[in-house]
């Protein structure tokens, strides 16, 4: 008999145990009016609520709120511990069991159409910061293809916008086709390769061309 009251009496335990520290819910310190003694399920079910968030790891005491609730509207009033021992009030809509003072974010995930515009946007931003990069190149080697030439007389730039022979976000080539003549007046085609990189001096070789 006595070792079966004991038997009985670990196994109250244990359920007491499991329902208030695996769930965090002691439904002692839940507690209602005598008129609105109806609504318990109600302040239980949003004691658990309030449970499910984060800033909530102990409910201390959980009530009905006079003053937020309506006759067909219950509020409660959910006191919690906080991580950082602190406490607070947690409000829960009684009826939709909805967190009021901390709602909570639910991620809804981007639909076909959103996830088509993420991506054109994400290219365009690419597509911009690309141009942007080969315009500061492009100047890099038309200021120093400037500082080259400098020797030449009467110069005709063919092309002052070249298209890049290579590039990439770290480095590019361009290649610049001028006109001069010599001091006889004959006619000198040449043709100007230039490479830059990333925070390095763009660099420039002048040769002759054929056309």
């Amino acid at each position: 008999m006595c070792k079966r009251y004991l038997s009985c009496f670990k196994c109250a335990l244990f359920t007491v145990f499991f329902s208030t520290s695996t769930f965090g819910l002691d439904e002692e310190r839940l507690w209602l009016p005598k008129s609105y003694e109806t609504l318990y399920l109600e302040l239980k079910a949003s004691a658990e609520a309030a449970l499910k968030l984060e800033r909530c790891v102990k409910v201390l005491r959980g009530t009905i709120d006079r003053q937020q609730s309506t006759k067909d509207h219950p509020v409660f009033r959910i006191q919690c511990r906080q991580p950082n021992g602190r406490t607070y009030n947690e409000l829960v809509d009684g009826l939709t069991k909805e967190t009021l003072t901390t709602p909570v974010i639910i991620e809804v995930p981007p639909t076909e159409e959103e996830l088509a515009a993420m991506r054109a946007e994400e290219e365009r931003k690419k597509k911009e910061a690309a141009d942007q990069r080969e315009r500061e190149f492009l100047q890099a080697c038309k200021t120093q293809f400037d500082s080259k030439t400098r020797v030449f007389e009467n110069i005709e730039l063919l092309n002052p916008k070249p298209e890049p022979s290579s590039f990439s976000m770290e480095a590019a080539a361009f290649m610049f086709d001028f006109d001069t003549r010599d001091i006889n007046g004959t006619p000198l085609k040449y043709r100007a390769y230039c490479s830059v990189a990333l925070e390095e001096e763009a660099r420039i070789k002048i040769r002759k061309r054929r056309d």
